[in-house]
């Protein structure tokens, strides 16, 4: 984790080094996809995401936005009687290309990656507790994703977005299974 947050402090140095970077807060809604392609079923989870990033410009209307966040998700599912919670930090970098429409508005288009990192996976079935990540868990920690999403910009201090991020790592660790996390993700960002 320390390794990660110096990794992330370095690059936003770097990016301060060369342009000028506008700071923002971000929070907003996570819907989680689980595929499970073997046994052909999916599984969807809800939560939120909070955290802070960096938006710095390249070039005219071009942008590269690096963001860090906690992100929780989880499911209670009524019939089953079955409970998860998902604890992560997710790192996205992206690139963002905006269509300014008037001084004060803005349309854009964003593309990346976004690497997520587990920090806890818990579930309970029957009072029986499992924990995804320990020792006999059968969940990877780390992931990645590509991701597309767009928004709004709206005088240059607020931006409300929306997009895809496709999990690209089998997260089992089960032999033959394969399994993937997606994030449909809805946000608002204050930037200073």
């Amino acid at each position: 984790m320390k390794k990660l947050a110096l990794v992330f402090a370095a690059m936003l140095l770097t990016f301060s080094a060369f342009a000028q970077e506008q700071w923002y807060v971000t929070a907003g809604y996570l819907h989680g996809t689980t595929i499970e392609k073997n046994a052909n079923t999916s599984n969807a989870s809800n939560g939120f995401y909070a955290g802070v990033g960096s938006e710095v410009p390249v070039a005219t209307n071009l942008y590269v936005i690096a963001e860090i966040e906690y992100a929780f998700q989880g499911t209670n599912d009524q019939t089953t009687g079955v409970k998860e919670s998902m604890h992560m930090i997710n790192v996205p970098l992206r690139f963002r290309y905006k269509f300014p429409i008037n001084a004060m508005f803005s349309v854009f288009a964003q593309a990346g990656v976004m690497t997520s990192i587990g920090l806890a996976a818990k579930g309970t079935e029957g009072g029986v507790s499992y924990d995804y990540y320990g020792e006999n868990g059968i969940l990877n920690r780390l992931d990645s994703k590509l991701g597309i999403g767009g928004g709004v910009e709206i005088s240059k201090k607020i931006a409300i977005d929306a997009g895809y991020d496709w999990g690209m790592w089998n997260m089992s660790k089960l032999v033959n299974s394969n399994m993937k996390i997606h994030f449909l993700h809805v946000g608002l960002s204050y930037l200073f």
